[in-house]
């Protein structure tokens, strides 16, 4: 066994670290992959977090 290479969590065959899934039962890949958020992930938080604080201010703003 090569040192990129680790035994798929599911069926126990090698599995190549740059490969995804595995290719022969197609389960994730046993390396951790990394988690970068998409432009349209990082739009949507600040759209929420945005949404947020304008619902906290108008809750404060408006009398009781």
């Amino acid at each position: 066994m090569a040192m990129n290479e680790k035994a798929c969590n599911h069926c126990g065959k090698l599995v190549r670290e740059d490969q995804a899934s595995c290719p022969w039962c197609g389960s994730p890949s046993p390396f951790p992959q990394s988690q970068k958020m998409t432009a349209a992930q990082k739009k949507f938080i600040l759209f929420f977090v945005a949404t947020i604080v304008l619902c906290i201010i108008l809750i404060l703003w408006f009398p009781r």
